[in-house]
């Protein structure tokens, strides 16, 4: 503890050399003014503090700090990528950072705060003489970021300006923590939801004894192969769309059974023996077409016939089954083909008996068997599949055609009644896609061979048709279900057209066509009963996986960089403080009120005080006032004032003459050092 120094007119607490010194000076001095003339007691090492734990609180608040620091770090790390906890009372991660940074900023503020109101003495201890002014810079800087503020502007202690940095610094401490914690929403993993996309490994409806066929099964097939063929043929069929509840969902590669199609130009790739047999099919053709009715109606009532002869200029065009394999394939194809046609047309308009005996166009149209490696997403509900790779590759050994015009016994067991028997247990397997995971490449593709020749038989009946067409692209005559009128719109036009596409577009419209009949196939194949059979049922369905926005807390740790710096900086500022205090011997005040009150000498207040404005002069007047912190006789601590100046240098201030109050004591050799680095 600190003995005050007296007050004004305290007689009994001066010593009587004091008061003997005074009363001579006072009756030498014309200014009538005195200075205080008191030998220096230096606090020093021969003083011992006894207060030997003086800085624990301070140690203690700022561990209380560094554990706050580290609940921050513990509680934020636990939260990052995950959804915000659901705490009780509503409180959330923010109000809980707020809370815990609040505390650490006052943890490491008080620490400051005392460390600068203890510079403060030390300062005033060194051997040369302050200005009084520096006392209130030091004094509002523990108060506050304004005072520490106009420390830094005003002082050029290396120390002080660090602590006062320090402080400043918390002012946004609170505000940049905050930005720590960002919630971002991305899609996760859900368990809840359904994720699924049918697809087919097996193509067969032969249950073991017999075919076991679903409701309406060969209707649905041939609904799937008029959609596909009459669908536009300069936009892809979609695949079928996958079931997904969220409306978010992804799945690994996965194959199917398929089938693929190939258009080739007869024409220009064909032997003249297969063109000439071909040639002589179509002939047939268009002359038994030649002697049918027309189907233009009257009043809707009846079909009007009227005969050949009237007949307008027509574009013929046939569709027909191919009788052998064309040699456009390799051997794996055709053992994997379930349908092969022909396509003749003329792209010029006939007239009469010319239309059978004309020179015709021909294209070969394959369907084949075929395995396909799919991706699948869905975003947003709309569901979009993509094709990886494909493989037409028998692995069964010489396996039995698929195709049931290139089956000579087909006809005979169907005949007989015993393809169960003959047919009913062959199977062809196929070769697994490129493109598929682990899993899936082991994974077997195989096809009846008696589903698969029914099927031919369906497809081939619903691609036999003929038709003419007029210069408007009416039909005048047609023989068959519909799918001459979708390639005779590719290759002529559509309804009213005047000009027929031109050699390239009608290529394109044909693959067009036939890639649409092949992918309703494939959907028809992966969504419908044939792949059920046997252990079908547990591969027919492809799972993905479910994905639902959900809200998740990212740590953004920069932001929390600088209160781990702040409370770093504070133990070194600390630390240095009571390093600085130790080596200058000082005594360990801080920020005590009843020391600040009481450390200003009775002459030293005198002149603060003296005469003038309550304001702005003693703010001048403190700056042009040097005091110096002794130990007084009566062993208190008091601003001594070592310098006076003279009221004709300022109006309205002192004159005093500056004047060494004694010799420094065994600590000014060290304050010499320590001042350096307030």
């Amino acid at each position: 503890m600190t003995t005050p120094p007296g007050g004004y007119n305290s007689a009994a607490q001066r010593s009587p050399r004091t008061s003997s010194e005074e009363m001579d000076f006072r009756e030498k001095s014309d200014d009538r003014f005195y200075e205080q003339p008191l030998t220096p007691a230096p606090v020093g090492a021969d003083v011992p503090s006894k207060r030997k734990l003086v800085w624990t609180f301070e140690f203690l608040s700022l561990l209380c700090g560094v554990g706050a620091m580290i609940v921050i770090a513990v509680v934020l790390s636990q939260a990052d990528g995950r959804p915000p906890p659901n705490w009780p009372l509503g409180i959330t991660l923010n109000t809980l950072l707020a809370f815990l940074t609040s505390f650490a900023k006052f943890a490491f503020t008080l620490p400051i705060v005392e460390g600068l109101a203890q510079l403060k003495w030390i300062w005033f201890t060194s051997p040369e003489a302050r200005p009084l002014a520096d006392f209130a810079l030091f004094e509002n800087a523990s108060r506050g970021p304004w005072g520490c503020i106009k420390l830094l502007l005003r002082f050029r202690g290396t120390l002080a300006c660090f602590g006062a940095l320090i402080a400043i610094s918390g002012v946004i401490t609170s505000t940049l923590t905050q930005q720590a914690v960002d919630y971002h929403q991305l899609l996760a993993n859900s368990t809840d939801g359904t994720a699924t996309a049918p697809r087919a490994t097996i193509f067969s409806l032969f249950n073991g004894s017999n075919l076991a066929l679903g409701p309406q099964e060969m209707v649905r097939g041939k609904q799937a192969m008029f959609n596909g063929v009459l669908s536009n043929s300069t936009s892809s069929l979609p695949p079928n769309m996958a079931e997904c509840s969220s409306g978010t969902c992804d799945w690994e590669p996965y194959g199917s059974l398929s089938v693929c199609s190939e258009v080739v130009n007869l024409t220009e790739a064909a032997s003249p023996q297969l063109l000439s047999v071909l040639t002589t099919m179509a002939d047939r053709r268009l002359g038994a077409l030649l002697n049918s009715t027309s189907l233009f109606m009257s009043e809707g009532l009846f079909f009007n016939v009227f005969p050949m002869a009237s007949l307008p200029p027509a574009f013929p065009i046939l569709v027909g089954v191919m009788p052998t394999p064309s040699g456009m394939f390799n051997d794996s194809v055709n053992q994997l083909m379930v349908g092969n046609y022909f396509v003749a047309y003329s792209n010029d308009q006939l007239t009469g008996p010319d239309i059978a005996t004309s020179p015709l166009l021909f294209l070969e149209v394959a369907m084949y068997w075929c395995t396909k490696t799919f991706v699948t997403r869905v975003r947003d509900g709309l569901s979009d599949t993509t094709e990886l790779g494909t493989a037409a590759i028998a692995l069964t050994p010489n396996p039995h055609t698929l195709n049931f015009a290139w089956s000579p016994d087909f006809a005979k067991c169907y005949i007989g009644q015993n393809c169960q028997d003959t047919l009913g247990p062959m199977e062809v397997e196929l070769q697994a896609p490129p493109a598929a995971t682990v899993h899936q490449s082991r994974e077997r593709y195989t096809v009846n061979v008696w589903t698969s020749l029914l099927s031919s038989i369906l497809l081939g009946s619903t691609m036999y048709d003929s038709l003419l067409m007029d210069q408007t692209r009416g039909i005048i005559v047609s023989t068959g279900g519909g799918v001459a009128q979708a390639f005779a719109t590719a290759m002529f036009g559509d309804f009213l057209a005047t000009k027929s596409p031109d050699a390239e577009a009608q290529w394109e419209n044909a693959k067009g066509i036939a890639a649409n009949l092949a992918r309703s196939i494939t959907n028809h194949i992966r969504d419908g009963d044939t792949r059920f059979v046997g252990n079908g049922s547990s591969t027919a369905t492809v799972y993905g996986t479910v994905y639902s926005p959900q809200t998740l807390v990212r740590i953004r740790w920069e932001y929390i960089g600088l209160l781990a710096a702040q409370i770093a900086f504070t133990s070194c500022f600390l630390a240095a403080v009571v390093i600085v205090t130790a080596s200058s011997g000082t005594q360990a005040l801080k920020g005590s009120s009843l020391v600040t009150m009481t450390a200003l000498s009775d002459d030293t207040r005198r002149h603060l005080v003296e005469k003038g404005d309550p304001d702005k002069p003693l703010v001048e007047r403190a700056g042009q006032i040097k005091v110096r912190l002794e130990r007084g006789e009566s062993e208190g601590l008091q601003l001594s004032m070592m310098q006076r100046f003279s009221r004709h240098s300022f109006p309205g201030f002192l004159s005093l003459d500056t004047r060494q109050a004694g010799a420094p004591g065994r600590r000014d050799a060290r304050h010499a050092d320590v001042g350096a680095w307030i």
